[in-house]
């Protein structure tokens, strides 16, 4: 194909919907999309160009430095970045789906709740009355021993799975007493180990392990994995705090803050230190706020 008929048919490619597609690298993707919006700018090129890997680190201070420019306007300039869509295509065309069958379904009544174990899918199974008579008349011993060894084995299969079920039903039960408020409410999500539910129901952690494992909690708002239930409170607590509700609150916090006036993380670490009733690290603090997708107080001042 001759250079300029490439050339003009790149062009068309990069000029449809949505922008950005047809760029020859991630630099010439970000640069079309602000082309198209007429938002380039020499500084935008610049950090394009040549410092990806610091604002993916979110190394402020390092651009601010080499750029010698202000980093109020190198701010407003990364928040442009930051805006644009990295891979234009994601998402618009079909992709196999993944369908979540709950294995369990609570629904929550005036008297309490009620548990529903979601196997009616399962084919019925019994043993054939057939073979069974077969067994009881036969007089060949060498017959009798081969279905009894038969027999044996399916009575414990079918005692394996009835036991198996009472135990997801038992510590669904169980899990519905720790957890009820956020199960019924979407309130906090107290911590709950496997320890507290196998001595709840009488049973060997492992055990509680193996039956959670890979299953599904659906409730009237929301479904959800069993293991995700399951927190370890934090250590030397006197009350029982966990990470979710940790999270949730510092969540809450910044929401409610004044924008100009945005609390820093040291102010955050003190609020909550003094709300929960024990002492959290700034580090803490600043790693559940960057796993909520939170900016830092300079970044959220309006």
């Amino acid at each position: 194909m001759p250079d300029g008929l490439f050339t003009s048919c790149l062009r068309i490619l990069q000029s449809l919907d949505p922008a950005g597609i047809g760029a020859a690298s991630l630099k010439d993707c970000l640069k079309l999309q602000l082309q198209r919006s007429h938002q380039l700018t020499p500084l935008l090129e610049e950090l394009i160009e040549n410092h990806l890997p610091e604002i993916g680190n979110k190394n402020t201070s390092r651009i601010c430095q080499s750029l010698k420019i202000p980093k109020k306007e190198i701010l407003s300039a990364l928040q442009l970045i930051r805006n644009l869509n990295p891979v234009p295509l994601e998402g618009m065309f079909e992709t196999d789906v993944t369908y979540i069958i709950p294995d369990v379904i609570i629904k929550f009544t005036p008297a309490g709740h009620e548990i529903t174990l979601n196997d009616g899918w399962v084919a019925s199974y019994s043993m054939s009355d057939y073979y069974v008579r077969m067994m009881q008349s036969t007089t060949d011993e060498s017959v009798k021993k081969y279905f009894q060894t038969k027999y044996t084995r399916c009575r414990l299969l079918f005692y394996n799975i009835e036991r198996r079920r009472q135990t997801l039903y038992n510590l669904t039960d169980a899990i519905c007493h720790y957890q009820h408020d956020y199960l019924k409410n979407q309130g906090p999500l107290f911590p709950m180990t496997l320890a507290d539910i196998a001595k709840e129901i009488g049973v060997h952690p492992s055990t509680i392990s193996r039956s959670i494992k890979n299953k599904y909690l659906q409730t009237s708002h929301m479904t959800l994995s069993f293991k995700d239930l399951f927190q370890r409170p934090f250590p030397k607590t006197g009350k029982k705090i966990s990470k979710d509700s940790l999270k949730k609150e510092l969540y809450h916090l910044i929401q409610s803050e004044n924008t100009c006036h945005p609390y820093s993380d040291a102010k955050l670490t003190e609020i909550l230190s003094s709300q929960f009733g024990r002492t959290f690290s700034r580090r803490l603090i600043q790693k559940y706020r960057t796993e909520l997708h939170i900016l830092n107080s300079y970044e959220r001042c309006k």
